[in-house]
């Protein structure tokens, strides 16, 4: 029974290294790379940040529809999606608002 949590622990260790060691890399990598297409830090730094937050739900989903029927876990992640993109363009729209009546 000790050893079984142990190992549990070990792998989770482990497996949480891997996981801040390999989002080092993802970064850095599309860093440089966009940087070498001249992509401004602004856009770069927002498309990391949506795929990080975008990523996590799509494994899930994927995962979901491996093991269950796909209608729903599809049906669920275009939802969070499509609700994700409305409230992304509401935000820009309010602050183009903000921008806009500022200057003129």
């Amino acid at each position: 029974m000790v050893a079984t949590v142990i190992k549990a622990i070990v792998i989770l260790i482990v497996g949480f290294v891997l996981l801040v060691k390999g989002a080092d890399f993802f970064v850095e990598g599309a860093s440089s790379a966009a940087k070498m297409l001249k992509v401004p830090s602004l856009i770069i730094g927002m498309t990391i940040v949506a795929m990080g937050t975008s990523l996590p739900e799509t494994s899930v989903s994927i995962s979901a529809s491996m093991n269950n029927p796909p209608n729903g876990s599809i049906a669920t992640y275009f939802s969070k999606s499509s609700r994700k993109t409305i409230s992304l363009i509401q935000v820009l729209r309010c602050l183009l608002y903000i921008i806009a009546t500022s200057f003129f």
